[in-house]
Order: structure tokens, then sequence, then C-alpha cells
């Protein structure tokens, strides 16, 4: 699926495309991140503590096209390294144009998300949710660092998340009933449902 939206910030787009590059912000954008890692100029790796998977410790490349520091346009890779977990993946089109004294930074995403090299569905207004979420909280802490600390908790997702898994487990009760009686197509769609809100839990995590 795809995203897009515009920002203004008050920067020049070369300190735009610092911080966006920086591991240490990139460490505090995400929740439940332990750690980053510098591979390379313009490679990091993010260790992140997922909620979802009994604490299993999983691992997110990000890769930054940056062909000229000087150029207002940068790309962004990333998706999880472990092919058989279900994690969404994405890439980013950004570009900047300065207007009088801010810096306007236009976004063009397109996430998907793979289980063992297929396709999974994303509910379309969640991500969108998210991801104005993410871009949002950025722009807010560049503009006004003094104003925002950054921190891994994240109340207003937190409360999402748990309504999420509230869902889930009530979605298992009804499974249960709805399979017997081959509701809706019996286990195996309700095995679907229930992959599709696990898909958002953890793009609400990450």
């Amino acid at each position: 699926m795809a995203f897009s939206g515009e920002y203004r910030l008050s920067a020049d787009y070369r300190a735009i495309k610092k911080k966006l590059k920086d591991p240490v912000y990139i460490q505090h954008s995400l929740q439940n991140c332990i750690e980053t890692e510098q591979l390379s100029q313009d490679t990091v790796l993010a260790k992140i503590v997922s909620s979802t998977l009994d604490g299993q410790i999983v691992h997110y490349i990000f890769r930054f096209i940056d062909q000229d520091p000087d150029l207002p346009y940068l790309e962004v890779d990333w998706q999880g390294t472990d092919p058989h977990a279900l994690m969404p993946k994405g890439h980013h089109r950004i570009w900047f144009r300065k207007e009088g004294r801010t810096t306007i930074m236009k976004i063009e995403s397109e996430l998907h998300t793979t289980l063992n090299g297929k396709l999974v569905f994303n509910d379309p207004e969640k991500t969108n949710a998210i991801m104005s979420d993410y871009f949002s909280r950025f722009v807010d802490e560049f503009n006004h660092p003094k104003e925002r600390t950054m921190k891994n908790d994240k109340p207003e997702l937190d409360e999402v998340l748990n309504e999420a898994k509230n869902a889930v487990e009530e979605l298992e009760v009804e499974a249960e009933s709805a399979a017997a009686k081959g509701f809706l197509g019996g286990a195996q769609m309700w095995a679907w449902i229930a992959l599709a809100i696990l898909v958002i839990l953890l793009l609400v995590l990450y």
C-alpha cells in the first residue's frame, strides 16, 4: 500500500536529511529498540525487542540512498532480516523544497508485509495513521527539540496496541465457535483474519 504526506520544518534540508539518517534518532524513534549499529555510511542496523513474539529480538536494516548531500532528495529502504518472520517493509522517497525560511518535506512511501515470501494484507487506514504519526513526531521533535524528549514509550500507540491485543484475544474465542459452525469459511478464514490483526500489531510496534 502507499502513503504520502507533506510537512513543514524550520531547518535546512541538509540538517533534516542528517537527522533522518542518525542512528541515535532511529533508536529513539522506534519503540522497544535497544540498539542501533552503523554498518556503513548509509546503512544502519536496528535491534528491537518484539512485544508480540515472546520477547524475541528482531533486526531491521535501514538503507539510505543519498547520492549527494547537497541534493534535496533522499530514499530510504527498510525491512526485517528474517524472511520467515511476519514483518512489514517499506521504501520512502523524500523530496525537499525551500519555502521562505522553512523547508517542505514531501514523502511518498510504499509498504508491504510478507510471510515466507508471500504478501499479507495491510489495513490502509491503520498503516496511514501509523506512518503519519511517525513523521509528525519527527517534525515536532525536530522543530521543538527542547519542548519534547525522545522516549521509547508512546502512549498513543500503546493504547492502540492494547486495543488490538484485546481484539486478538476476543477473536480467538470467537474463532473456536465460528470454526465449529463453519461460519465465514471455517477455521481457515478466521486464521487469515487473525493474521491481518497481527500485522496491525507489528505495524504499531515498528
